[in-house]
Formats: C-alpha cells, sequence, structure tokens
C-alpha cells in the first residue's frame, strides 16, 4: 500500500513538494480530501438527481462546479509550493459551496454544513490569506441568503431533502473528524521526528564535550612532560 502510494505521489505532485516534509502533508491532505470526500459528496448529489429528476439542471451545474472543485488536486504536480493551489482551491470551494446553497434552499440548505469544514480544510493546507479570504466570503454569503430570505427573495431551483440534509450532515462530520486524526497523526510524526533529532544532537554534544575533556587532559599532561625537563635544562645551565 505504502508502495502504491508512493507512486500515486510521485506521479500528481511536484518534487519538491515532496521534499518539504510541511508541504507534502499539506499536498496529501489536500488531494486525499479531494479524492475521498469528493467522490462521498458526489454519490450524495447523484443520490439527489435521482430522488428529484426534475431539477436535473440544478444538479448539473452543482456536478460541475463540485468537479472543477475536486480537479484542484491535479494542480499540486505543476506547482513547487502549497500556495497557487491552495488559493486555486479556496476560489473554487467558496464558488461551489455558495452557488450549492442558492440552488438547493438558501439558508435551508445542507450546503451550509460545509462551509465551517470548508475554512478548517483551507487553514490546513493554505495560508492565513486562505482563511480569512474564504472565511469573510462564506459568512457574507451566508448573512446575505438570510436578508433574502427575510426580504421573500426566492433564488432557490430545488430544496433538500431530511434525508439528504442527513447524510450531508454526517459526511461533514466525517470529513472534518478525518482531517482533524490525519493532521493529529502527522503532527505526532514531526514531533517523533524532533524528538529523534534533540536526541541526535545532545549524543554528539556529549561526544563533543567528552572529546574537548580529553584534549584538554592531554595537553596538560604534555605540557607538564615538556615543562620538567625544560626546568632540569634551565637548572643545570645556570650551574655553568
Amino acid at each position: 500500500l505504502l508502495d502504491h502510494w508512493g507512486r500515486v505521489e510521485a506521479t500528481f505532485f511536484h518534487p519538491k513538494l515532496r521534499s518539504n516534509r510541511i508541504l507534502i502533508r499539506q499536498a496529501r491532505l489536500l488531494f486525499a480530501t479531494c479524492g475521498v470526500g469528493g467522490t462521498a459528496f458526489f454519490f450524495l448529489i447523484l443520490g439527489s438527481f435521482f430522488n428529484r429528476p426534475q431539477d436535473a439542471t440544478t444538479h448539473h451545474l452543482i456536478l460541475m462546479g463540485h468537479g472543477i472543485t475536486c480537479a484542484s488536486m491535479f494542480t499540486l504536480r505543476f506547482f513547487p509550493t502549497m500556495k497557487v493551489p491552495a488559493r486555486i482551491m479556496a476560489t473554487t470551494l467558496s464558488l461551489q459551496l455558495v452557488g450549492a446553497a442558492i440552488l438547493t434552499g438558501g439558508v435551508e440548505s445542507s450546503t451550509l454544513f460545509q462551509f465551517p469544514v470548508a475554512v478548517v480544510f483551507l487553514g490546513l493546507v493554505g495560508s492565513v490569506r486562505e482563511v480569512v479570504g474564504t472565511a469573510t466570503f462564506l459568512s457574507t454569503s451566508v448573512v446575505l441568503l438570510w436578508m433574502a430570505h427575510e426580504s421573500g427573495v426566492d433564488l432557490t431551483s430545488s430544496r433538500s431533502r431530511p434525508t439528504i440534509q442527513m447524510v450531508s450532515l454526517v459526511l461533514s462530520c466525517v470529513l472534518g473528524g478525518g482531517m482533524a486524526i490525519f493532521m493529529a497523526l502527522q503532527a505526532r510524526k514531526l514531533l517523533d521526528l524532533l524528538d529523534r533529532e534533540l536526541e541526535a544532537r545532545k549524543v554528539a554534544q556529549k561526544r563533543a564535550e567528552s572529546a574537548n575533556q580529553t584534549k584538554n587532559l592531554y595537553m596538560a599532561f604534555l605540557s607538564h612532560e615538556i615543562r620538567n625537563p625544560l626546568q632540569v635544562i634551565l637548572a643545570n645551565s645556570e650551574l655553568f
């Protein structure tokens, strides 16, 4: 399994991403979330389509946006850092979530369950800029949806059924939990690596101190052995 995953990383990740311990963990999380989470929500959207075939246009739009968002993981191959892939993911994910929320119920849409998960996800794979930008955009969108709802404006073309809402909430919880577990394991690996490096440095420091002490003892002994004969020579020379 590890060999297979190694081949996947060699195929889809930029070589510089794989050589950096921090970036490779972010790349893995983005790739795995798009692959696993994206597939799960893909089938959820298909389920909604079969439950409400009369809303085919809405589901086609959502599926297209979902596919574009998940395709962001392929940018990992072309960029040596996470800066561009994270920004592309933040942009496509934000637009996808807001668009899906508008089309599937507004303030009553099950897509809203995914908003906080998306912000946490981008915080793990991106920088503060992506987090602040995404959180601001999604929060503003929620406020606007609520204002439109209170004003009687309805842009919704299809409403989520309770079953779909329940499944979406469960998937959001599982996805959030999976990201938390993944990052916890990665953090533990980093801490273990740090502990090993600190231990190696302590051993090296002890060896250096021991070698320095040995050198000092040798120099003191050598100085003593040289000084005694010289004193004898000088004393004899004074006699003559």
